[in-house]
């Protein structure tokens, strides 16, 4: 029981750094106090670290647990699976088609809230 636990609380603390940092209140404040390169340099920091913990964690501990539902094998479920895969990755090419209009986008001179 403690490797899922353990994948669990490197992603909550993945998840949790980015919601901590980047809700817009706190975010504003943060860029307003030590100017947008610097907090997008910390935010940067901190994802690249919380993210290095949580693949350590799932590499060490993501082949214990229980076995998932193995719905690949079930042919409609297979196709279910297939069609949101890539309604997924088709979503992060639009998103990275529009990524310099977006707020999230680097090193640009303003914030857009």
């Amino acid at each position: 029981m403690i490797a899922p636990t353990v994948v669990l609380c490197a992603w909550l603390l993945f998840a949790g750094t980015h919601l901590f940092l980047g809700l817009p209140p706190r975010r504003n404040r943060l860029a307003h106090k030590f100017g947008e390169q610097a907090f997008v340099a910390m935010f940067s920091a901190i994802a690249a670290l919380s993210l290095a913990v949580l693949t350590a964690a799932v590499a060490l501990f993501g082949g214990e647990g229980m076995a998932g539902p193995a719905l690949g094998q079930v042919l409609p479920a297979r196709i279910l699976l297939a069609a949101m895969s890539f309604l997924g990755l088709t979503f992060a090419i639009a998103g990275l088609l529009n990524y310099m209009r977006s707020p999230m986008a680097l090193f640009r001179t303003k914030l857009r809230p």
